[in-house]
């Protein structure tokens, strides 16, 4: 979920990896982990991540902090796809 390149996204994805693009002034990744806690029935998801790494676990760490909400990290540190 958090582990492409974006590559087709062009120069958005130069500084900023795809899941942390802004939408609404959202990052995309905190939209879906909204949407995935908001319903009360997931208690904590897994979360791939690859390019960029250290960005997404940064922003990782703080929702946590802020939510209080189960995130676990899966650094896939070879790319296998």
């Amino acid at each position: 979920m958090a582990a492409g390149e974006g590559s087709r996204l062009g120069k958005l994805t130069e500084k900023l990896p795809k899941c942390l693009l802004p939408v609404s002034g959202k990052p995309m990744l905190e939209w879906w982990l909204d949407a995935c806690f908001s319903c009360n029935e997931i208690e904590r998801v897994s979360i791939n991540i690859h390019h960029m790494a250290n960005a997404v676990e940064a922003w990782l760490e703080n929702y946590f902090v802020e939510t209080g909400s189960q995130v676990r990290i899966i650094d896939e540190r070879t790319k296998l796809l």
